[in-house]
């Protein structure tokens, strides 16, 4: 399977769904509580909670020294439905997504959506791309909450990883001149 070198996962995003859960067991157990009332009610609240219940879940990516992987910590994912696994030697370089320059008409876009949308839909909160350039070309986006400075960490460690399988070296080696040389 190979050593694990890095785990990072949202805190924020562990908790919230722990809260979730409780919430949902919380309602599960009232609905129980008024089973004679009317039991098809019941099975229709417990099956509405049941799916959210085993779905939710925070992202985790775990970086082993052959591979990368992105999981989902639920109950779902006991069965190791939602990982994807992509290993060191296919890849060639990570990074984070980089914001490009907006033009006037998508500020403008921007602005007129903010004043239309009411504010609770509004969400500050976004899923940003780690992105895996492989070997064959194609382009990997692991979409995730992670902080911005874990998603650096992870990337830099992903580099770090090729830089030493390119060169044949176990010691940590200049990445940024690497990823200046092949880009």
């Amino acid at each position: 399977m190979g050593k694990k070198i890095l785990r990072e996962f949202s805190m924020v995003d562990y908790f919230l769904s722990i809260l979730y859960r409780a919430v949902l067991i919380g309602v599960m157990i009232l609905s129980f509580l008024h089973y004679g009332e009317n039991p098809a009610a019941f099975w229709v609240i417990v099956f509405l909670c049941f799916l959210p219940l085993i779905l939710i879940g925070s992202d985790e990516i775990i970086v082993y020294e052959n591979k990368v992987v992105q999981k989902k910590n639920s109950l779902a994912s006991l069965l190791k439905i939602r990982e994807r696994v992509y290993y060191i030697d296919d890849m060639s370089f990570a990074t984070l997504s980089v914001p490009k320059e907006s033009t006037t008409g998508e500020i403008a876009g921007a602005v007129v959506m903010t004043l239309l949308l009411p504010m609770n839909r509004v969400t500050t909160k976004g899923r940003n791309p780690i992105i895996f350039r492989l070997v064959n070309g194609e382009t990997v986006y692991f979409l995730t909450g992670i902080s911005p400075a874990g998603m650096q960490r992870i990337a830099d460690t992903v580099n770090e990883l090729i830089y030493q399988k390119e060169n044949g070296s176990g010691r940590w080696g200049n990445v940024d001149e690497y990823l200046s040389d092949i880009n």
